[in-house]
């Protein structure tokens, strides 16, 4: 018998435009991620790149690497990690007993791209301030 996680229990919260502090925001897209090496051989420095499905620009590593595997290897991490994380948001709002980490998150009032994706939240933070009050801060990225 498994326990469910309180984020399978909890409903999506809705977080609506006037509940931001920070509009999410889709993060640019790479379509290739290259890192350079040194080759001693040669003299000069090469490349060694990943390519993915999508169509944008390209991002390259700022240093090079002692090896070709190496640089190889780091072009495939940045390259899986561009692929993973396509978007992220901040909100701050009264506080919300129920918000918990790993929840989905649904967003309303934002325009079609961030209210059509499905967002996750990352982190829920409660904060109580005692001039201010109770606020709920959730950071959320896009539900991979």
């Amino acid at each position: 018998m498994s326990i469910p996680r309180p984020a399978d229990l909890a409903p999506p919260r809705r977080l609506r435009e006037r509940d931001d502090r920070q509009a999410p925001s889709p993060r640019f897209s790479y379509a290739k991620v290259s890192a350079s090496w040194l080759d001693i051989d040669k003299g000069t420095l090469e490349r060694e790149d990943k390519s993915s499905r999508d169509q944008g620009a390209r991002d390259a590593l700022p240093h090079p690497y002692a090896s070709k595997e190496g640089a190889k290897a780091a072009a495939d991490a940045m390259g899986d990690e561009w692929g993973r994380f396509t978007g992220q948001g901040l909100f701050q709002k009264v506080g919300d007993p129920s918000a918990v980490a790993e929840a989905l998150v649904k967003c309303t009032g934002f325009g079609t791209p961030i209210d059509e994706t499905e967002w996750e939240a990352v982190t829920v933070t409660h904060d109580i301030i005692p001039d201010a009050g109770w606020t709920t801060t959730i950071e959320t990225q896009v539900k991979s």
